[in-house]
């Protein structure tokens, strides 16, 4: 790392976060000046005003330009969701805190702000929902069984739009697109003449927006004395002048096109898990020409070309680097002839993202059997370094599963992961929707307890047969069954109406604009897309799976425990039952290769797959499918969550993801990987999160990576979806909890997402610490 990506790095590490004021400023000036104008246009308007208007900062020593804050660590409120404080959503839970004036230091910020509140009270989308929701629909939610508030507070995201297009078109072919429908519809399609309207002065906004920066380069450069700084200054203004308005000329256009549509993605909208898609493929013939076949960069300046890029992904963030919004690079993938994919740009990213150590983006390797062993390798090596970046994906389970819901089989092989694994089609698809999560053990509680909300003694779920009443097993997974039916139904009002209310009120003209198709429709990405699928999240799967077999296990199997005394330990906490509990414990646990409770993993996905059969989304009409993908709610879930079957105790975490409990893994790495990979790709289409923490001895030296490698291909021949990895001793992650200041950028796997282990609550700490350390 040279002395240019040390400063800028650091200046990322150092940035005290703080909310400003300058996007809510300007987009309620917005809507107070278009009060009365159609929904698209009005967002469009809004857009273009920010863009116009917001501060614009070219840093010393930058090569990729463009600013997402008003400045370092600023970030912003966006006040057409909501005022909540993310920051302390996202570190401690709490979903109701919002942001006031306390939050800014002097009184004309004070005023600013309360004035900017008080005008959007009862206009924001967690107002409009809060009012739209059944009274039953807002209990389940604050129950934390279902109907999650994501899209309460934010936007849709979770999406990687047709970045190629940019680089190889630029935006101004897209206007011109818009603009020849908007007269093709002008007599018989309002609404599609209005989209496209809309999405022009988005995307117009956006070209001026670039230019304000070659303004500002220009005028940099004319005061500036260094005359390497001159020279990189002048090439700055010239790449804003053509890009993103025009085709990428070079490798660098290119890497500055891709920027900066990205931070205008989140300048439109604050959602999570936006991401870039198969970055390696839509640039590399722009590399190539330039740096691989004697063109205008040399090697080592393209690499700082892209070291700069990667490290503006960390600008984008809530609570200065507090929160990861979860930016995802895909590379690799194979071909309709299995070929593989892999580049020399594909190298460098994972070259850019083990020297840069931030936390964004986030690096997903599609494998494949013909993947380039070197990179399987590089990813090894990376992560006995202490990089946690890369994750595989297996091309080989996720495309099939991808054409069994109708994907064609070209569009299939583009596959690109977002945010926490959520596997997208760049361009074409938006994965998910609005409050999809079921809690599973929720559901288990209730169908233990027939129903009935063990916290309270309130009916909550269906009156079914409580485990003290149940016979055989089988009328216990009934039971479970049951509740799990009745909620689904739930779950899809709140995901549609949700998704409903974000069409009408916050659509997305730019987003859409460079989504296929939204422009010859002439509908926002809200309303259709070309796929579209509602993902239900079975967070807690393992969870599930675990308590059924123990229940199975000790309660109907070996007739060794009774109902009535089982369900009185957990409601003690285990307290005056510890012998119970400790059979509890010994009872299969998943991530042994044990059939003892692996056997179940079918079941339960049947029950999930029976009960999502017949819904539908409100856009495109289309089916559900599931993703087990936790971003760090199985810490969260844990602490709000009383004693169940298997043993676990009061607020004791969960499994994240389809990984396995912590400490009950106890049968080696290729056991637990075997357990894992019996789980039903197709069922999971949406994505899943699978950890593994590697004790280092495994990966002390060249034999010892070549193992891992063996494992890592066996692994995904067998049909394992998703894997990634950590590497680094409990001692250093003990003095990283006392002493934080002499590891700021020790990064983790927490489930969902990278952070830096400092950032981490003690709960969260003490969760990755806890986690086994696996060996052969």
């Amino acid at each position: 790392m040279n002395a240019r990506i040390l400063k800028l790095k650091e200046e990322i590490l150092d940035a005290e976060g703080k909310w400003g004021l300058e996007r809510a400023r300007l987009y309620t000036q917005a809507e107070r000046a278009n009060e009365t104008e159609v929904a698209e246009v009005k967002r469009a308007r809004a857009l273009a005003h920010y863009l116009d208007n917001k501060t614009v900062i070219i840093k010393e020593g930058e090569l990729i330009v463009g600013n997402y804050g008003s400045g370092r660590g600023i970030y912003e409120i966006y006040p057409e969701y909501s005022f909540q404080d993310s920051v302390i959503r996202y570190i401690h839970f709490d979903c109701e805190q919002e942001v006031n004036d306390s939050f800014f230091e002097t009184q004309q910020e004070k005023r600013e702000f309360n004035e900017i509140r008080n005008y959007w009270r009862g206009k924001t989308m967690r107002e409009r929902v809060d009012t739209v929701f059944p009274e039953y629909v807002v209990k389940l939610r604050d129950l934390d069984i279902c109907c999650n508030p994501y899209g309460r507070d934010e936007g849709q995201g979770h999406v990687a739009v047709n970045y190629e297009l940019v680089v190889r078109q630029g935006l101004r072919s897209v206007i011109e697109r818009a603009k020849k429908r908007m007269e093709e519809v002008f007599d018989h399609d309002p609404i599609a003449y209005t989209f496209n309207k809309a999405a022009v002065i988005a995307l117009e906004a956006v070209i001026r927006y670039a230019h304000r920066f070659a303004q500002e380069a220009e005028r940099q450069w004319a005061a500036e004395k260094d005359e390497k700084r001159r020279a990189e200054l002048k090439s700055i203004a010239a790449n804003m002048r053509r890009v993103p308005e025009y085709p990428a000329g070079d490798f660098w256009q290119g890497c500055q096109a891709v920027w900066f549509i990205h931070q205008v993605m989140h300048m439109e909208q604050n959602g999570f898990s936006i991401s870039i898609g198969r970055f390696d493929q839509y640039i590399y013939p722009l590399f190539k020409k330039d740096v691989l076949d004697g063109g205008r960069f040399t090697d080592d300046f393209a690499f700082e070309i892209l070291q700069c890029f990667y490290l503006k992904f960390s600008e984008i963030t809530i609570g200065g680097i507090k929160i990861s919004l979860t930016q995802t690079v895909t590379i690799c993938g194979r071909d309709a002839g299995g070929n593989d994919m892999t580049n020399e740009l594909s190298h460098r990213c994972m070259d850019a993202s083990m020297s840069c150590r931030v936390l964004n983006p986030q690096t997903l390797v599609r494998w494949h059997r013909n993947l380039d062993p070197a990179m399987v390798r590089k990813v090894i090596e990376a992560v006995r370094g202490g990089e946690t970046h890369a994750a595989f994906f297996n091309d080989e389970v996720v495309v099939p599963a991808l054409e069994k819901y109708g994907v064609k089989p070209q569009d299939a092989l583009q596959y690109a992961q977002c945010g926490c694994n959520e596997t997208e089609i760049p361009g074409k698809m938006i994965g998910g929707g609005m409050p999809r999560p079921l809690f599973l053990l929720r559901v288990v509680e209730l169908a233990l307890f027939g129903g009935v909300w063990r916290y309270t003694g309130e009916q909550v779920g269906p009156k079914t047969r409580s485990l003290a009443e149940c016979d055989t097993f089988e009328e216990f997974l009934e039971s479970y069954r049951t509740q799990y039916n009745h909620f689904i139904k739930y779950i899809s009002y709140a995901t549609n109406m949700m998704d409903y209310l974000h069409s009408q009120y916050t659509p997305l003209p730019f987003a859409s604009a460079l989504m296929d198709g939204c422009i010859e429709r002439g509908r926002d990405m809200l309303v259709e897309t070309e796929y579209f699928y509602y993902t239900l999240g079975c967070n807690d799967f393992i969870a599930a799976v675990n308590n059924l077999a123990a229940v199975k296990k000790a309660v109907f199997d070996d007739r060794s425990v009774e109902a009535s005394q089982l369900m009185d330990a957990i409601e003690n906490n285990w307290s005056g039952y510890e012998h119970l509990q400790k059979t509890m414990l010994a009872t299969p646990k998943f991530g042994n290769d044990d059939d003892g409770v692996d056997h179940l993993v079918p079941v339960v996905e049947k029950i999930s797959a029976e009960a999502i059969s017949g819904l539908r989304s409100f856009r495109n009409n289309s089916p559900w499918f599931c993703e087990c993908i936790p971003r760090i709610s199985h810490v969260y879930e844990g602490i709000v969550t009383r004693a169940t079957p298997e043993g676990r105790n009061d607020k004791d975490t969960l499994p994240p993801g389809i990984s396995a409990q912590i400490g009950t893994d106890l049968s080696g790495s290729t056991a637990l990987l075997n357990s894992i990979s019996k789980l039903n790709p197709e069922h999971f289409a949406g994505g899943v999160i699978s950890n593994i923490r590697f004790h280092p001895n495994l990966l002390k030296d060249d034999e010892s990576i070549t193992k891992i490698m063996a494992l890592v291909n066996a692994y995904m021949k067998k049909g394992g979806m998703h894997l990634q990895m950590n590497c680094v001793t409990r001692e250093t992650l003990l003095d990283a909890m006392e002493n934080p200041s002499k590891h700021k950028d020790l990064m983790v796997r927490v489930s969902g997402y990278i952070d830096y282990f400092t950032n981490l609550d003690r709960a969260s700490q003490a969760d990755i610490i806890a986690r086994t350390e696996q060996t052969f």
